[in-house]
């Protein structure tokens, strides 16, 4: 093969891994901030300080994190409470959702809700 014929392969070929690459969607649930909340929404959507701390309190339950660690950040679109883990080692955060009785974590690579 011709060396320039090479060369031009290979620069496509890293185009489009570069472009797959920068071109990832974002797959994370849509979470509605409760400070964000319309007035609207206000009164469907109106959580109380025992519900929040519950929810909490079965995440730590589940995951043994420390509860200091753990934060309300919302709800989601089936108004699931939604909980935020902030790691000590590192910037990561794994995100919860608590459903009726039950515990869920997001997937991030798999864009889903798994149940605990």
């Amino acid at each position: 093969m011709n060396k320039t014929v090479v060369l031009t392969m290979i620069a496509l070929f890293g185009v489009v891994i570069f472009t797959r690459e920068t071109k990832q969607e974002d797959n994370s649930p849509q979470i509605v901030p409760a400070a964000n909340v319309s007035k609207s929404k206000q009164k469907t959507t109106s959580i109380s300080q025992s519900t929040i701390s519950e929810c909490i309190n079965k995440v730590a339950k589940n995951t043994y994190y420390s509860i200091d660690r753990l934060s309300f950040i919302g709800t989601d679109e089936d108004n699931a409470l939604v909980v935020l883990y902030k790691r000590k080692t590192s910037d990561g955060t794994h995100k919860f959702r608590c459903v009726g009785s039950k515990v869920e974590m997001w997937a991030k690579g798999g864009a889903v809700w798994i149940s605990m």
